[in-house]
């Protein structure tokens, strides 16, 4: 059963990646729902003043058209409803000044996507562990 409080949006434009994503951390974490967004643009024009309040993660791609996940993490960061939602990003990029921009505009972490069956696994159980120690005290 899905408990409505625990949400993950999950926001990339590639098709394959989001599922390869929701499948990996659905394995570990059964009881949280996973909402996709394949742009940060219909991410943002769909959460904006209904963010939720309870156990909610948001994991952004960062190299995407029309609004970057850098530009959303902003966007999230000047909203007082949703300055303290966290965001890990998970991109491609391996550009440390990138990385370091992503950290420094309010991403609480930055993975890089998984090519391998073993870096699925572990991208998915480092997204259940901070989401395990971020809303251990919920």
């Amino acid at each position: 059963m899905v408990n409505d409080k625990r949400i993950i949006y999950l926001v990339d434009d590639d098709d394959d990646d989001r599922m390869i994503i929701r499948q990996a951390v659905h394995q570990l974490m059964d009881s949280v729902n996973i909402i996709e967004f394949s742009s940060g643009y219909d991410f943002l024009a769909n959460l904006v003043g209904q963010w939720p309040s309870d156990q909610t993660l948001v994991l952004m791609d960062i190299n995407m058209p029309r609004m970057s996940g850098l530009e959303v993490i902003k966007a999230m960061q000047s909203d007082p409803a949703s300055k303290f939602v966290p965001v890990l990003a998970i991109s491609t990029a391996t550009d440390k000044t990138l990385i370091d921009k992503v950290i420094a505009s309010g991403a609480y972490g930055y993975f890089e996507k998984p090519v391998t069956y073993e870096q699925i696994g572990e991208l998915a159980t480092n997204i259940k562990d901070f989401y395990t120690r971020h809303y251990a005290a919920s």
